[in-house]
């Protein structure tokens, strides 16, 4: 930069210090170090160093920098947009580009930051593995780090940035080869076809035309596929519409690029999901997400101005999309699906009345999105077009608003993501509230094409591949499945269903249910009240749901107001009495019809409902169909907690847990039945009601609503998500039965008299991932009844092989973690004959070798499970298969294709002999296998008459017989049944695992209440004395 130079006359440096700064600024650029800084790039890494790396939404992760493999540099970008090409440490490594400003020296392991309260503290057994390998890294010199640099794949972070970012003119590019404008034009065209090379690419309309376009479909097998006639922005180049070539020929030509955005004004930043603001890791806000919510609903988009200009199609102005001019979608003029009006009192905001003309135009892709709206009015639609979830009209402004895409070329609003970042996306927007509906391609052209033949006459609209929804996904019902993003947060999100009636004393009853579908775990129940909803606001308090459900004109002014009041950033959401909000006879007979507790059958009481809803039902029932005299409301709630969850997709994966407990409020006293918890049953609780806790800040500040100097904050010191949780509760009811209250002194007095052992301990607790958690998620991926009739099941993935690895991950966490808890009990076994805490002694001793022990033996089951398969393998390739002796059918299949194979064997002996030529041998693949092939020579001679001339080649022919066909038949349905056993392999292992959740949980439940005793202990001033 000419401007630089110093205006005064200077002193020039001799031609040798001149050489020797060139040569050393030449030497630090060729070396791999960031281009020279004359081209205004500065950079303190280089090639083989280690550092701790972050990208949003991410943790700090391990990583080595090394030159991108194409491009054979460190660095992309320049001043504040500098980034760093690394490899992230894994067993199947990944790289990615790493804005430089979250890059920090690696010290190792041991380093300070890495313990716990450190910046880089983790406790997730993923990036422990990765520090591991870090370690080993670091004791080579950098020419050996940089042979682990192995990774030449691109990242799921780099196909994103390329898939999502705004496609701008190439800046300019200075070197000496381009001397004019044309060389410049020139060099922009080789570094596109360059860049086409690496990257993925997509198709877009180049036109404006609304609804003209195929929608090509993805196909796993890379085969052409038949289409429907839908405007995509997310397809592969191979693909192609084979059945829709009338409506092809007159669509707009369509052009390889990679996801070509609409040339309009950039946005501002924050719009740009390639920009570096998108790159920064969102700080912790000094506000509660509770009072976040609150303020957002008075915000407006911080980027509208810029919004409304990319509106405009590249026109400057602000442009009117296409669902914006129908009249029937208008502000009070919609109708719902049942006609009514927007002023109508039964007016349901949930669907919406498409006219059926309108339809008609539609192209039958549009058409599909249009129905699937019509019943999904009040969700984002993510619909999957090839390996992209596109979002069309309404939803498509929702996408740029909220997250900060890009509008796709054209008259109507069009925008989308990848399947990759589903999550990330998804999770935005449920914690801005939204409901988000994942709909899937649920069927292959080849699939489609039979399903039309095999109709006969078919319409335009039926040859168009299926779609459903697989999953409607709101702040209260998240599972964190493989396609979700993971759990930003310990404390459980309650999805609370309420029903109310007025009793006879001018009293009220509530029937409540509520449940954490992350973890699977239902409370139900049913209690009075007093005229200010006393228990009713200290459930709330105890259990704070983050949305409510209620039977629309049920719910008094008094309980509105509380919903209204105290649960303010809550969504609320009332259901139609009867079709959606059930009764207690309805509720009760569609938990039987539906099978969803056959696994888990009651043999106690002869039904097959789980005993805490059995004993909400009239004795005299045997069957289990009549509602309990004090019930009714409970069972009520139930029905409307799972008519919901049905419509979301969960109910089959969360019901099927039979993981029920009855709620009776604390100032109650417990019944026999009222928990399924093995150490919640210790007697009279201290009754803290929703107005104590407040007062007391126990769990939120009076400030701004956060953990801020509260209770919560001082003493959760649990090194465990699912300690953490049990804290929360404790705290909500504490005990004040003087028995029980020494008891857990004692457990105090007794951890506190082994140091050593606790020490050892407390590193074993921060080794455990949430097994709460993951013991649903693997439940819910082992259901059996989930896999038969669950829209997932049919659902083609293109990053299967990325959610495959992803369970399979989840599960050895899984498995570490428990084994983790057994060398826990073992450590603690040795002393606890001596403690005098009775709780204490039943955590760490095990069933087996005491009889008041409650700890599940562990030893057997996790030493089966690591014999079942190899680990290291399946992590690697995604595939899990199962070693001889583990599953049945597999180990059938097997042997039956061995003895087939035996049999060929013997007969091809035999013709040999018979012929006299040891040369014949079988020939073929597939189903023209074993075809034997024979010398012309040999041929002269008689055959034998049960040979079938099957084909030839010079020389020689090849022949079948009958007893051939039969074997190859035999063989081949040995061969389906092994590729069936291998494919459902890992729906089969996981529910072979949940078969023990019982004992499972059991251990978690143990180690989670001796973790809470002794994050006790940490409290600062606490005396041996603890009485």
């Amino acid at each position: 930069d000419w401007n630089r130079l110093p205006r005064e006359a200077v002193d020039a440096p001799s031609l040798a210090v001149f050489k020797a700064r060139l040569d050393g600024a030449l030497a630090a650029w060729s070396s791999g170090r960031c281009p020279c800084p004359w081209w205004g790039v500065s950079c303190e890494y280089s090639p083989g160093d280690l550092v701790w790396a972050k990208m949003e939404g991410y943790p700090w992760w391990p990583c080595l920098i090394y030159n991108h493999p194409t491009e054979g540099t460190i660095v992309r970008g320049k001043g504040k947009s500098t980034r760093v090409h690394v490899q992230f440490f894994d067993d199947s490594p990944t790289r990615g580009w790493i804005s430089i400003k979250y890059l920090r020296p690696y010290k190792g392991s041991s380093d300070g930051e890495t313990m716990k309260g450190g910046v880089f503290y983790s406790t997730k057994p993923e990036i422990k593995r990765a520090m591991v390998l870090a370690d080993d890294a670091m004791s080579k010199d950098k020419t050996k780090r940089l042979e682990l640099a192995v990774c030449n794949e691109p990242s799921d972070t780099e196909e994103e940035e390329e898939e999502i970012e705004l496609s701008t003119e190439y800046p300019a590019i200075l070197c000496e080869d381009c001397n004019s404008e044309e060389d410049v034009k020139s060099h922009k065209r080789v570094v596109s076809r360059e860049r086409a090379v690496k990257a993925k690419r997509r198709r877009v309309l180049d036109s404006d035309s609304d609804h003209d376009g195929s929608d090509v479909e993805f196909q796993p097998d890379g085969k052409e596929a038949a289409s429907s006639e839908e405007a995509s922005s997310g397809v592969d180049e191979n693909e192609s519409s084979d059945t829709e070539a009338e409506s092809i020929a007159e669509s707009p030509v369509k052009v390889p690029s990679k996801r070509k955005r609409t040339e309009v004004k950039k946005p501002t930043k924050r719009n740009s999901l390639g920009n570096e603001c998108s790159e920064t890791p969102k700080r912790a806000a000094t506000v509660s997400s509770e009072a976040k919510s609150k303020l957002t609903s008075f915000a407006a988009p911080e980027n509208f101005e810029s919004q409304a200009n990319a509106c405009s199609g590249g026109t400057g102005g602000f442009t009117v999309w296409e669902h914006e001019k129908l009249e029937w979608l208008q502000e009070g003029k919609r109708k719902d699906a049942h006609r009514r009006r927007q002023g109508d009192p039964d007016y349901d905001p949930c669907t919406l009345y498409v006219p059926e003309d309108y339809l008609n135009k539609c192209t039958p892709g549009v058409r599909r999105w249009w129905q699937l709206k019509s019943q999904n009015f009040d969700a984002v639609i993510c619909y999957k077009v090839g390996k992209f979830y596109e979002l069309y009209h309404m939803d498509a402004v929702t996408g740029v608003n909220e997250l900060g895409l890009i509008f796709m070329k054209g008259t109507w609003a069009h925008s989308g993501f990848p399947e990759t970042a589903f999550g990330r996306f998804s999770d935005v927007l449920v914690q801005k509230g939204y409901k988000v509906a994942r709909v899937e391609q649920t069927e292959t052209p080849e699939m489609m094409e039979a399903r039309c033949k095999s109709a006969g006459h078919s319409s335009r609209f039926d040859k168009v591949v299926r779609r459903e929804i697989c999953r409607i996904i709101t702040k209260g019902t998240q599972t964190y499945s493989v396609m979700d993003c993971d759990p930003s947060e310990n404390h459980s999100k309650f999805l609370l269903c309420v029903k109310e009636k007025e009793d006879s004393a001018g009293g009220r009853l509530y029937g409540v249910c509520f449940v954490d579908t992350s973890v699977g775990k239902f409370h139900v129940g049913q209690f009075s009240d007093d005229r200010h909803c006393s228990r009713f606001r200290t459930l709330v308090a105890h259990y704070t749901p983050v949305q409510v459900l209620f039977e629309k004109g049920n719910l008094s002014v008094d309980t509105q107001k509380i919903l209204k009041g105290s649960l303010v950033s809550c969504i609320q959401e009332g259901l139609t009495s009867g079709s959606q909000f059930w009764n207690a006879s309805k509720t009760l007979k569609v938990l039987l019809e539906e099978g969803y507790f056959k696994e888990k059958q009651n043999s106690e009481n002869g039904c097959s409902l789980p005993s805490v809803i059995k004993s909400l039902t009239s004795e005299s029932d045997s069957l289990g169909l009549t509602p309990g005299e004090n019930s009714e409301l409970a069972l009520s709630a139930l029905g409307g907690c799972v008519f919901y969850l049905k419509r979301c997709l969960i109910d089959q994966e969360l019901l099927s847990q039979a993981n029920f407990e009855e709620y009776v409020p604390v100032d109650i006293a417990a019944k026999t039945v009222s928990s399924g918890s093995l150490f919640a049953r210790t007697g009279q609780r201290m009754v803290l009601d929703g107005v104590t806790l407040m007062n007391l800040e126990v769990l939120q500040n009076g400030t701004n609503g956060g953990t801020e100097g509260t209770l919560l904050e001082r003493i959760d010191s649990c090194c465990t998500p699912f300690g953490k949780r049990l804290l929360k509760q404790w705290l909500c009811a504490p005990l004040c039965n003087p028995k029980s209250i020494n008891d857990r002194l004692d457990a105090v007095e007794d951890l506190l008299a082994v140091p050593d052992k606790m020490s050892e301990v407390t590193e074993h607790l921060k080794k455990l991932p949430d097994l709460e958690r993951l013991l649903s998620k693997i439940h819910s991926i082992g259901s059996p009844l989930k896999s038969q009739n669950h829209p997932d099941s049919r659902a083609i993935f293109y990053e299967e092989l990325k959610y495959s690895k992803k369970k399979i991950t989840d599960f050895l966490s899984a498995l570490e973690g428990f084994k983790v808890m057994n060398e826990i009990v073992d450590i603690m076994e040795e002393v606890a004959s001596d403690f005098k805490s009775k709780v204490l002694r039943q955590l760490v001793s095990r069933k087996a070798k005491n009889p008041e022990g409650r700890f599940p033996e562990l030893s057997a089951e996790l030493t089966r499970w690591d014999t079942a398969f190899d680990h290291n393998q399946a992590r690697k390739t995604g595939v899990i298969t199962p070693k001889a002796g583990f599953d049945p059918d597999y180990d059938e299949a097997l042997r039956d294709i061995k003895a087939v194979e035996e049999d060929l064997q013997k007969y091809l002996e035999k013709q040999r002999k018979l012929l006299g030529f040891k040369s014949v041998h079988y020939w073929g693949t597939g189903k023209n296998r074993y075809q034997m092939e024979i010398p012309e020579s040999a041929i002269s001679r008689k055959l034998p008459e049960e040979y079938e001339l099957k084909s030839s080649r010079k020389g020689y022919k090849r022949y079948w017989s009958k007893e051939i066909e039969k074997m190859l038949a035999a063989m081949v349905n040995a061969e389906e049944r092994r590729d069936a056993a291998l494919k459902d392999c890992m729906r089969r292992l996981f529910y072979n695992f949940d078969k023990n959740g019982k004992d499972w949980h059991t251990a978690v439940e143990c180690i989670a209440v001796l973790g809470k005793s002794w994050a006790s202990l940490n409290l600062e001033g606490m005396s041996k004395d603890c009485k």
